[in-house]
C-alpha cells in the first residue's frame, strides 16, 4: 500500500519522501478534505486495475469512504481487463463490491468502425490514410484485431513499421497479414477488393462484425445520485464498472 500511496502522492504533488505509510495516508486525507470543501472535487484514475490485489483494493475503498456533509471527497475509477469481474467476486472483496455503483461494457468495433478509427488515427498524427492503407489492408487490420482499439494500434503501428522497412508507399493486405502474424494474430480469409464497401477508405454504417470478443473493463464507483443509465448495446465485447465512491472500465488489450 506504501507504494500506492507513494504514487498518488507524486500525482498530486505532494510530498512523500521520508513519510511512513500512515503520514502519507494522513497527507492524502487532508489533501482531500481540504480540497473538497474548497468545491474541488479529486479523481483518481487507476489504468489496469485487474493488476491491484486484494489489498490495494480494500485501500481504495478506505480511501473512497472519505465524505463530508456535502459528499465525498474521492471518485475513483478503474479502468480493466473483462476479468478483473472475476477478481471482485472473490470472498474479501464483499465490501468493494458493495462500493460499486456502474459498471459500463465496451464493445468491440465493428468491422467498419475499426477501420474509421485506424483512418483517425492516421489523420490525428498527420497522415494521409487513402495513401497509407488499402482497403483490403484495413479489413485485414479490422478482422484480425476483432475490432479491439488497444490491438488495432499496435496492428497498425507494426504495419507501417513494415511498409517502411520494405519501401512501400502504402500498407496493403498481404503486409497487414504480415503484420497480425508478428503479433500472434490472424485474419481467417483475405477480403476481396473492395469488401468494406465502394467510395471512401471510411466504413459505413456499422454492421455487427462476427467473432468479437470482450476487450476490456471499466468500473466505477459514485454517489448514487450521480449514476447514469447508459443505453444497453448488443454484444458486450469489454466491460466497465462504476460505483458510489469507486469507478471501475472494455479492451484495447
Amino acid at each position: 500500500c506504501a507504494g500506492l500511496c507513494q504514487a498518488v502522492l507524486y500525482d498530486l504533488s505532494l510530498p512523500y519522501e521520508g513519510l511512513s505509510e500512515q503520514e502519507m495516508r494522513l497527507k492524502l486525507t487532508d489533501f482531500l478534505l481540504i480540497n473538497f470543501a474548497e468545491s474541488r472535487r479529486t479523481v483518481l484514475v487507476v489504468d489496469e486495475a485487474q493488476h491491484l490485489t486484494p489489498e490495494l483494493l480494500e485501500e481504495l475503498r478506505l480511501w473512497g469512504n472519505l465524505e463530508s456533509r456535502q459528499g465525498r471527497a474521492l471518485q475513483i475509477i478503474l479502468a480493466a481487463q473483462p476479468g478483473f469481474a472475476d477478481t471482485l467476486r472473490r470472498p474479501e472483496l464483499a465490501g468493494f463490491r458493495q462500493r460499486l455503483v456502474v459498471r459500463i461494457t465496451l464493445e468491440a468495433f465493428t468491422r467498419h468502425e475499426a477501420a474509421d478509427y485506424l483512418v483517425h488515427q492516421l489523420r490525428a498524427a498527420g497522415g494521409k490514410p487513402e495513401q497509407l492503407l488499402s482497403e483490403e489492408a484495413l479489413e485485414v487490420l479490422a478482422r484480425g484485431t476483432q475490432g479491439v482499439p488497444r490491438l488495432l494500434n499496435q496492428a497498425g503501428h507494426q504495419a507501417l513499421a513494415l511498409a517502411c522497412q520494405a519501401g512501400t508507399l502504402q500498407v496493403d493486405a498481404e503486409v497487414a497479414l504480415e503484420a497480425l502474424n508478428i503479433l500472434g494474430l490472424s485474419c481467417e480469409e483475405t477480403p476481396e477488393e473492395g469488401e468494406l464497401g465502394a467510395g471512401p477508405i471510411v466504413g459505413g454504417p456499422a454492421a455487427g462484425a462476427e467473432g468479437e470478443e470482450p476487450a476490456i473493463s471499466e468500473f466505477s464507483v459514485e454517489e448514487e445520485s450521480q449514476k447514469e443509465v447508459l443505453p444497453e448495446r448488443p454484444e458486450p465485447a469489454t466491460e466497465e464498472l462504476a460505483g458510489g465512491d469507486l469507478n471501475v472500465p472494455r479492451q484495447s488489450a
